[in-house]
């Protein structure tokens, strides 16, 4: 096929395509733009192979077994103790890193949660001995609970007594703040001590404890643990795929929250950590693939490609592989109880449309280290080199097509007519759509409208940016969510048109790969420009929004009465009136409009 990726480096590829573009004399248009879709591709792909270690981000719900997956997996138990502490549910405090030590000696880095948001934690905590109902509506998760009560050195039951003594509630919280001493918990790193086998294992698990309980004084509340391990504790060179273990805080088990594995924290690796991370949704064996876990999938995978950054582990328990009902009847054996599960996640997948590879879909018994670990990690390297091989392939492919152009062997006129075509076609569709309407009525009716009073009386308190449900986030889901409404059925549209077209025997490869590249691009694009609209939308709101409003909500808690009929519709004539104002003054309109013509560029 004349010169090859393999006689050539990618960034070779990448300076003849490059020079051509920008040196060929009288270059036509359409061979102008051809050079463009080729060199963006190889950019793209070169972002992709230019990692060889990935961070393995585990995801999933309290109690699933995720952290236990971890310590399975990788060999952190020792003498029967893991690195990591679990325990039925809400055992981790925060978000927790494991990466090499550059250093020659393990330790561990405290990266400090924001201060706005520990207060927010202390006081829904101490809100929380007032009444059982704001209990359940200011929730603080039991892990941070009991982290507060270790800082300040109590157990729960004395903190009880003690919140008797005091007449005012708020004199109480002043107490209660007084004994976290926060203003003096300064220290970043807490050093590990190794053993007479100079080994840093066994310190490191009891130092782990003791920062994951609160029971080390020095250090601030931690948004996320570092642990910078030596090879005694984790032997990187084993794994040489994986730059790091990250074990996210478990998510909460609220079957009211839909959106809550689009947390903001997994998003800001799903969404803008996507080149460097291989993601690791953990469910249970009988709900899989669990509906919310669906959702996160179906939202986030962009096309068969993409799909292969996901792993759904199903985490085993005891004997319930053997325990399937069968079409033929109870499975005889673990491995049939499996394969038929399988096959039954594999069917769902595709009924939602996710793209998911059968190759993809781990079944793992932590418990017992069945398959075995090593197992497990075979198989997700041999998938990231056999997609590495493809990735190489797509580049050849590509510079091969970029020869045929340049000189003239074929061309691809007709492809660029026929996208034309489709694109005149497609494009104004949506064009009659109310944006704004639809972004309101999703955050207010899909986001807001089952928000306990108190927990939004919380949210009017702290101007949005509260813990436990972040206004401004959950209009970006909203924002997110209307895009999709809005256009969604069109994106279909476009992608079976061009499969058909793909379908079709008597295309030349230089068409094929045209409309081929086409799609690729499209898919690439819907996704990129619906998080820029996204962000644009919530930075906007962030800074427009005007403090009287928030005023005027707070206002309306616990008066009895409202001209609207209750509390939440009196608060959301506020939102509604100075949301109208700012998305009106960023002309969500013609933002999203463009935004979807944008995705159509052709």
């Amino acid at each position: 096929m004349g010169q090859t990726y393999s006689s050539k480096t990618i960034d070779e590829i990448i300076l003849e395509v490059q020079y051509e573009l920008t040196n060929a004399e009288n270059l036509p248009e359409a061979k102008a733009k051809n050079f463009q879709k080729i060199y963006d591709l190889l950019i793209r792909k070169k972002m992709i192979l230019d990692f060889l270690k990935f961070n393995l981000v585990f995801i999933g719900e309290k109690g699933i077994g995720k952290t236990t997956s971890i310590l399975r997996l990788f060999e952190l138990i020792q003498n029967e103790k893991g690195l990591l502490s679990t325990a039925a549910g809400g055992t981790t405090v925060c978000e927790v890193v494991i990466q090499r030590s550059q250093n020659n000696k393990s330790y561990f880095e405290i990266i400090p949660e924001d201060e706005q948001l520990v207060h927010q934690y202390i006081e829904d905590y101490c809100a929380s001995f007032q009444t059982e109902e704001l209990t359940k509506a200011l929730y603080v998760p039991n892990e941070i609970e009991r982290f507060l009560r270790n800082m300040a050195g109590y157990k729960k039951v004395a903190l009880e007594e003690k919140y008797g003594e005091f007449t005012s509630h708020e004199d109480f919280l002043q107490f209660f703040k007084a004994e976290l001493n926060l203003e003096n918990r300064k220290e970043l790193i807490v050093d590990v001590a190794y053993n007479d086998e100079k080994s840093y294992f066994e310190s490191s698990v009891k130092i782990f404890e003791l920062i994951n309980l609160g029971k080390v004084s020095t250090i601030p509340f931690p948004k996320k643990i570092i642990i910078h391990a030596t090879p005694d504790v984790i032997d990187f060179d084993s794994y040489s795929f994986v730059n790091s273990i990250i074990d996210t805080r478990g998510i909460d088990s609220d079957g009211k929250n839909t959106d809550r594995f689009r947390r903001e924290d997994i998003l800001e690796y799903l969404d803008k950590r996507e080149n460097e991370s291989i993601y690791v949704v953990v469910d249970g064996f009988k709900p899989a693939p669990s509906s919310d876990i669906s959702n996160l999938l179906k939202s986030r995978i962009r096309d068969k490609h993409h799909a292969n950054k996901f792993y759904l582990l199903i985490n085993v328990y005891n004997e319930e592989a053997s325990e399937v009902m069968t079409d033929d009847g109870i499975a005889e054996t673990a491995s049939e109880g499996i394969n038929y599960r399988k096959d039954n996640i594999i069917s769902k997948f595709k009924h939602l449309g996710i793209p998911f590879s059968e190759d993809h879909i781990l079944f793992y018994n932590s418990k017992k280290n069945e398959p075995i670990n090593a197992e497990i990690i075979s198989q997700i390297n041999n998938n990231l080199l056999k997609e590495r091989d493809a990735h190489i392939l797509e580049c050849e492919q590509a510079y091969e097509k970029f020869q045929k152009l340049k000189y003239d062997f074929e061309n691809s006129e007709y492809a660029n007519e026929k996208l034309l075509s489709l694109k005149e076609e497609i494009e104004s569709k949506p064009d009659n759509s109310n944006v704004l309407a639809t972004v309101l009525g999703t955050f207010i009716s899909d986001k807001l409208r089952n928000v306990h009073p108190a927990r939004l009386d919380a949210v009017n308190r702290y101007r949005g940016h509260y813990s436990a449900y972040n206004y401004y986030h959950y209009l970006a889901l909203a924002t997110e969510d209307a895009f999709n409404s809005l256009f969604e059925g069109s994106k279909k549209e476009v992608e079976t048109k061009l499969s058909s077209i793909l379908s079709l025997r008597n295309l030349s490869e230089l068409e094929r790969f045209e409309y081929e590249l086409f799609l690729d691009d499209f898919i690439n694009r819907f996704s990129s420009i619906r998080l820029e609209i996204t962000e644009l939308v919530k930075e906007a709101v962030i800074r427009e929004f005007q403090p009287i409003f928030w005023e005027k909500a707070t206002e309306q808690y616990g008066k009895g009465e409202w001209p609207e009929g209750n509390y939440r519709d009196a608060v959301f004539k506020y939102y509604r009136e100075e949301l109208i104002r700012i998305l009106t003054k960023v002309d969500t309109q013609s933002l999203f409009i463009n935004g979807w013509k944008g995705t159509l560029d052709i």
